[in-house]
């Protein structure tokens, strides 16, 4: 099979550099899993699907775990624990500090 079509049906394989990861989502609960496949090509999620037979959730995945790629690359999502600078119900100031 040619690449470009492999490549478009994100195929993991040599030819195209994609793997896939089994893994699970946890966004909904933390006692319920969901199993998940994640199609990784160049250190980024380009797709994710459910496990079929996964006992929780049978290949399936609700809206918020077919939406983990987005979740997870969205522009405006925090990337460094913040901290109110504000009284609490002030204007909600925060600022960066460190992971430690």
């Amino acid at each position: 099979m040619d690449r470009d079509k492999l490549l478009r049906a994100k195929i993991p394989c040599e030819e195209t550099g994609i793997e896939c990861r089994h893994t699970f989502c946890s966004i909904c609960e933390p006692a319920f899993h969901c199993g998940v496949n994640t199609y990784i090509k160049d250190g980024r999620i380009i797709k994710v699907e459910g496990i079929e037979g996964f006992p929780m959730s049978n290949g399936k995945l609700c809206p918020k775990g077919m939406a983990s790629r987005q979740y997870v690359y969205r522009e405006d999502r925090l990337t460094t624990p913040m901290k109110r600078i504000s009284p609490h119900g002030g204007e909600g100031e925060f600022e960066p500090i460190s992971w430690d």
